[in-house]
């Protein structure tokens, strides 16, 4: 099993125990991307039926995926056919386990149904709050030109040193050496500066547009208790993630020029996840332990299949999830759709690019 498949299999181990554990990622009077008046509902014996009928269907889909994902690792003779195995399986996860979400939303949704007394859910009013200024809420916009820098110094790397580089170049690191080498080319170099240009703009897009994204469970300020706290450490870890991400990128045009231990390499990758970690921490002191009171919307019309906001009043183009940690995007505005247009095509280009780059 070399780096690859290690990587794939740990991403796929993550992705089901993520799903398996999301409706624990909400607000505590949201259940299954349905919205009550209080965090009681927690503690409700329907809610408890629902949720233990979650979990034996969403860990039973796990099983048997991963069943038949291990038989056809386990048959394949090439690595290639292997790391093909766990990313079938990451989508297999990733359309099952969204069916035995949407079913419990419908149960949720059913039990809300029947329980007239939801507390101080209302319908057709919200407050917004207005005693804390914007500027006070976030961090300013300017931060973001700490992305320039970085990738303006990739670039002075690639051209500039494209001179001194080796006719042979390594383009791929493992834990402890290079695996992979190409012929120098115009193409092989300026990939990750390519790269690094496209990450830098989604990251500052998303910094942008998250700065405004409101909290999923609305009415009075106190429906989402310190929401623009959480969404200020939010941006904050969002650009450092970009930040260590361009470093990373810069390391491996500097490798093209000299060595570079490998170390060097995953310092940034590892940096990167353990701000992942943090992203968690962050959302369990800001969100999951505080209690809302008073007045809160009753909007799960808004949340289709307690996923997917659509709103066209809202002027959003991203709110915070109600279910999972980190924002999701207001389907009904325009701009929302070429964020998520733009993503798919950087993905897109950055695999031809790559393919004949080579």
């Amino acid at each position: 099993m070399n780096t690859s498949s290690i990587i794939i299999a740990v991403t796929y181990i993550f992705v089901v125990f993520l799903f398996i554990i999301e409706p624990w990622f909400s607000r505590k009077n949201v259940l299954f991307g349905v919205v009550f008046g209080d965090n009681e509902v927690w503690s409700s014996d329907n809610a408890k039926q629902i949720r233990r009928r979650y979990l034996l269907e969403s860990i039973s889909v796990a099983v048997i995926i991963t069943m038949i994902i291990s038989i056809y690792y386990f048959n394949s003779t090439t690595e290639e056919a292997r790391v093909k195995a766990f990313l079938i399986g990451i989508f297999a996860v990733l359309i099952a386990e969204t069916i035995v979400f949407v079913i419990a939303n419908r149960r949720t949704r059913a039990f809300k149904a029947e329980n007239l007394n939801n507390g101080n859910l209302v319908q057709n009013k919200i407050v917004i709050e207005t005693g804390v200024p914007e500027r006070e809420a976030v961090i300013s916009a300017a931060y973001i030109l700490l992305l320039l820098p970085l990738l303006i110094t990739t670039i002075v790397v690639a051209f500039w040193g494209y001179g001194s580089m080796p006719d042979i170049i390594a383009t791929h690191y493992s834990f402890t050496a290079a695996d992979a080498w190409s012929q120098k080319s115009w193409g092989i170099v300026l990939n990750p500066v390519f790269v690094e240009i496209v990450i830098a703009a989604i990251i500052a897009a998303s910094f942008l547009l998250t700065r405004r994204a409101p909290a999923s469970v609305r009415g009075n300020p106190n429906a989402a208790p310190e929401s623009m706290r959480y969404r200020k450490y939010i941006n904050i870890i969002i650009l450092l993630t970009g930040i260590f991400m361009e470093i990373d990128f810069l390391t491996v045009e500097i490798g093209f020029i000299t060595f570079v231990h490998p170390l060097l390499f995953n310092i940034p990758v590892i940096i990167t996840l353990l701000l992942t970690v943090l992203i968690f921490v962050v959302y369990f002191r800001f969100v999951r332990v505080k209690k809302p009171s008073g007045a809160i919307l009753d909007d799960d019309a808004k949340w289709v299949l307690g996923m997917f906001y659509y709103n066209p009043s809202d002027p959003s183009v991203f709110v915070e999830k109600r279910v999972g940690i980190g924002y999701t995007v207001n389907f009904a505005r325009p701009a929302a759709w070429i964020f998520m247009l733009g993503i798919l095509a950087f993905v897109l280009i950055t695999v031809i690019y790559s393919f004949y780059a080579k």
